[in-house]
C-alpha cells in the first residue's frame, strides 16, 4: 500500500499539538532575526562537545532591566501566592543566596549547557560557565554555612566541591569564571581546559550564532527533544507525529528588550520548505487550541492569538510581544493556569 503523504497525516490527525514553549514564552516577546546564511559559531567557552542544548545569558543586563524585573516579580508573586518570601526577583535572590551560600546577583554572563537524553532523562547532564564575583577560594566555607556540606576531590589539579546529598558540583576556572553543573558537567568542562578533550563546535553552535546577542539567546538540537515534544502532543497516530518530529532540526531564540518592549523569538530549522510549511500549521493548531482554553483573565485568549507564527523556506519563527505594563498584567494570570494544570498546559482536540 502507498505510503500516505505528510499532509495527509497532518490532516487525517485533525487539529491538534506543536511546541508547547510558545505558550510557556507568553510573557515576552519577539523579534525576527534568522537570516538565510549560516553565522559565524560564537565564543561561549568550554562546553562539553556533546552538548545539545545550550542557554547564553547576560546576567548583569537582565538585572538591570527593571521592566523585565517587574514583570518576573508579578510571576514570583503569584507564584508563592498570599504574601509569602519570595514574592519578587530580588527576594529570589536573596533566597538562593542564603539556601546556597553563593550569590546569584554577582553573576555577570552564563552559559548554560545540557545534554539531553532522549532514553534516559535521569542521565542527562546539565551545567553552566558562569562569569561572577565569587570569592574562589571562599566556595566550600560559603556553601558549608548552609545547611548543606561539601566534599572535596580533585581533577587536572583544580579543586571540585561536591554539595552532599545534591549531586550539584562547583569549581573556580580562573579570571572570575567558575563551571558548576550535575552529571559530569563539571569534569567534562575540566577535561576541555585540560586540553584532553575537544570542546562544542558545528551545527548547534551556528544556530545560536544566528541569534544576536542579547539578555538571552538560546539553541537546542531537536531530536532529543522530540520525545518530551510527543508527550504533548496529542495525536492519535504515532505515525502522524513521529514523521512531523523527524523533520525538525534546530530551535534557536533570542530573548530582548526594545523600550517599553519585552520579546522573545523562536525559530525551529526544519529538512526542507514542505516540512516548516507542516509544522507551522501545527503550531497555528495548537495556538487555536490554547485560545480555547485558556481563562479569560487578563485577556489571555487574546494574548495567545497575538502570537505570530511565520514560516521563511525550510525556517519557522514563533513570535510574541506586549510592553512591560502588559506582560506584568499577563504574567499572575499565566502562573495561576500553567500551576492549575500541574505546570504543563497540554492542548486538546479542538471541536471543529
Amino acid at each position: 500500500m502507498e505510503r500516505p503523504s505528510r499532509r495527509q497525516l497532518l490532516y487525517g490527525g485533525g487539529a491538534a499539538g506543536g511546541v508547547a514553549a510558545a505558550g510557556a514564552f507568553g510573557w515576552l516577546d519577539f523579534l525576527p532575526f534568522l537570516g538565510p546564511e549560516p553565522a559565524d559559531q560564537p565564543e561561549i567557552g568550554p562546553v562539553p562537545a556533546d552538548a545539545n542544548l545550550l542557554i547564553q545569558a547576560d546576567g548583569e543586563a537582565l538585572r538591570n532591566d527593571e521592566g523585565l524585573r517587574s514583570v518576573v516579580s508579578a510571576g514570583i508573586d503569584a507564584r508563592t501566592g498570599d504574601g509569602q518570601d519570595p514574592s519578587d526577583v530580588a527576594g529570589l535572590f536573596a533566597a538562593t543566596a542564603e539556601g546556597w551560600g553563593l550569590d546569584p546577583s554577582a553573576i555577570t554572563r552564563a552559559t548554560i549547557f545540557a545534554r539531553i537524553e532522549r532514553a534516559t532523562l535521569g542521565e542527562s547532564m546539565v551545567g553552566a560557565v558562569v562569569e561572577a564575583d565569587w570569592d574562589p577560594d571562599g566556595i566550600a566555607a560559603a556553601i558549608d554555612a548552609t545547611v548543606y556540606a561539601t566534599t572535596d576531590r580533585e581533577i587536572a589539579g583544580v579543586t571540585v566541591h561536591g554539595v552532599d546529598g545534591t549531586g550539584t558540583e562547583i569549581a573556580a576556572l580562573g579570571d572570575g569564571r567558575f563551571a558548576l553543573g550535575v552529571t559530569g558537567a563539571v569534569e567534562g568542562v575540566l577535561a576541555i581546559t585540560e586540553a584532553e578533550v575537544d570542546r562544542l563546535s558545528g551545527d548547534l553552535l551556528s544556530a545560536l550564532g544566528q541569534a544576536p546577542e542579547s539578555q538571552v539567546r538560546f539553541a537546542a538540537a531537536m531530536s532529543p527533544l522530540t520525545d518530551g515534544l510527543a508527550t504533548l502532543l496529542p495525536f492519535d497516530d504515532e505515525l502522524i507525529r513521529d514523521q512531523l518530529l523527524s523533520d525538525l532540526e534546530y530551535l534557536h531564540g533570542t530573548v530582548y528588550a526594545d523600550g517599553d518592549r519585552r520579546g522573545i523569538d523562536v525559530s525551529v530549522r526544519a529538512g526542507d520548505d514542505r516540512a516548516a510549511e507542516d509544522f507551522a500549521l501545527q503550531v497555528k493548531a495548537t495556538r487555536s487550541i490554547f485560545a480555547q482554553q485558556a481563562p479569560e483573565t487578563a485577556a489571555l485568549p487574546d494574548a495567545v492569538n497575538s502570537i505570530t507564527v511565520e514560516q521563511d523556506g525550510d525556517r519557522v519563527d514563533v513570535s510574541f510581544s506586549g510592553s512591560v505594563g502588559r506582560l506584568t498584567e499577563l504574567a499572575p494570570p499565566v502562573v495561576e493556569w500553567l500551576l492549575g494544570t500541574g505546570g504543563v498546559v497540554v492542548p486538546t482536540e479542538a471541536e471543529s
